[in-house]
């Protein structure tokens, strides 16, 4: 009975044992579960900020998108109206052509009625003079 009631209380002895060990192990394995939610909670704070930010830059890159596709939507009807610029400005060039054209015709008129008047000139220059 003694041998009995000794082996009992060693098996209690070695059941409080294990009891603490577990216990230990129980409180260790907590103290990773809260380090792990610590780290877990640090981690979704920076990936709430970072997706903060990447929406910021994202704001501000459409922003900076939407200002040169206006830009260029301005520069492109700028030369939109060159074609017809262009136009006008050739019809312009040709009618000055053509003027300049009628001018030299003109000249060249001019230049021929002014030989021969100076060739009449003479020509009653020496007819006077005979005639003196």
């Amino acid at each position: 009975m003694e041998d009995r009631l000794s082996q009992a209380h060693n098996e209690v002895q070695q059941l409080k044992a294990s009891v603490k060990y577990y216990e230990g192990m129980i409180d260790n394995y907590k103290s990773q579960v809260m380090k792990t939610r610590l780290e877990a909670d640090e981690v979704a704070t920076h990936l709430e900020r970072c997706g903060k930010e990447n929406q910021i830059l994202k704001d501000e890159m459409n922003k900076e998108i939407e200002a040169a596709r206006r830009q260029f939507q301005s520069q492109l009807a700028n030369l939109q109206q060159l074609p017809d610029i262009l136009k006008i400005t050739e019809a312009k060039l040709a009618e000055c052509q053509d003027q300049v054209r009628g001018y030299e015709r003109k000249n060249a008129d001019l230049t021929t009625i002014i030989s021969d008047l100076r060739s009449r000139i003479e020509h009653q220059g020496d007819t006077l003079e005979m005639v003196r």
